[in-house]
């Protein structure tokens, strides 16, 4: 199967009875895998560093969650366990599409997203946070503390296409309860602070740098702080649809 133009997977049968299952990727063994969740895993986590590396010139990748309404993107961005996946997820269970959870791509200098609707990885606070125990039946179908489930995106909503980004929310537990940026070189602090680096590293820096400068220049940025998730889902709404 394929990732990208650039790159071929492919799992392959092995003959160990306790290893059944490898990853090969462009012809390289990366994984070996007992069991078909654990190759799953291992595959979700390939796609994501491949996705991380985009073969276009001009895009880069944020660590960053992303969702559309009327060609209109919403980047929820912010440091691990701040939240960016549940948010998300609850915009999306209240009518956004779904972009991403994890990698956003960002093709410059124009700021469209492409899609990369892989199922969202939530935890059991998460679970409870979004209700979505309730809706299989019981507690059981809550995952264990400190692990993570993926979530199908149409057990939430609909996927989308893509679109152009108009806000980039981060998400700072040590913010006020919302701050709007206007400083360029915050925002560019910002932006750098929540790239994958793999696509800045490929470039002669000036081509890539200078274009993802105006671009977040031109974006509304606001940070927010820790909240009630009603109030935060209320917050991205309103950056959602303003003009």
């Amino acid at each position: 199967t394929s990732a990208e133009p650039d790159h071929q997977l492919a799992v392959v049968a092995s003959q160990r009875s306790d290893l059944p299952f490898r990853l090969l990727i462009d012809g390289v063994l990366k994984h070996r895998a007992t069991s078909r969740a654990e190759l799953l895993r291992q595959l979700t986590f390939e796609l994501n560093v491949l996705a991380r590396n985009p073969a276009a010139g001009n895009t880069i990748a944020l660590h960053s969650g992303a969702v559309e309404r009327s060609g209109r993107v919403l980047l929820i961005a912010g440091p691990k366990g701040a939240g960016k996946s549940t948010l998300t997820a609850a915009l999306v269970q209240s009518g956004a599409r779904y972009v991403t959870d994890e990698v956003a791509l960002v093709d410059l200098p124009v700021g469209r997203l492409r899609p990369y609707p892989k199922p969202l990885d939530l935890s059991a606070d998460s679970f409870r946070l979004l209700g979505l125990h309730s809706s299989g039946g019981d507690e059981a179908d809550i995952p264990v503390d400190q692990e993570k489930t993926s979530v199908p995106v149409d057990l939430l909503g609909l996927a989308s296409p893509g679109g152009a980004a108009v806000t980039l929310l981060v998400l700072d537990p040590s913010a006020a309860p919302t701050q709007r940026v206007d400083a360029v070189e915050e925002k560019v602090a910002l932006l750098l602070a929540n790239s994958f680096a793999e696509p800045f590293q490929r470039e002669v820096p000036s081509s890539l740098l200078q274009p993802a400068v105006d671009w977040i220049g031109s974006l509304v940025v606001v940070r927010a702080g820790r909240g009630e998730l009603a109030s935060t889902v209320e917050l991205a709404e309103a950056l959602l649809a303003s003009e």
